[in-house]
């Protein structure tokens, strides 16, 4: 399948929650030779994740424009965390037990929704 990229940040506040928002590339259209992909993605305190698990198929076509083949994504923690360090993960959908990207996420560049 594609090959494809992460570029984290910008960050920023949800209501109610934290937020991590990143942006996820897909580096090739998709065309005969270059099949779709579906990955999921989601941050993990050690090996227990604390987002939801987002899935997201890499199937633009459009080999003009790259914006097309950006992919915006937002995850949300659901589970308190006390570390200071956290993991975002990107996986096959059919393989959830090799990352193809993994990228350390510092605890504060969630942002806490002020009241």
């Amino acid at each position: 399948g594609p090959i494809f990229k992460c570029h984290l940040g910008p960050f920023s506040s949800g209501s109610y929650t934290s937020m991590l928002k990143f942006q996820l590339i897909q580096s090739e259209p998709v065309s005969m030779s270059m099949t779709e992909r579906t990955v999921c993605c989601a941050v993990f305190n050690c090996d227990e994740v604390v987002t939801e698990v987002k899935t997201i198929k890499l199937d633009s076509t459009d080999g003009v424009n790259l914006n097309n083949r950006v992919y915006e994504i937002s995850l949300s923690l659901n589970k308190p965390v006390t570390g200071g360090l956290l993991q975002l993960r990107v996986w096959d959908e059919s393989d959830d037990k090799n990352a193809l990207i993994r990228e350390t996420v510092k605890n504060n560049t969630f942002i806490e929704q002020d009241f």
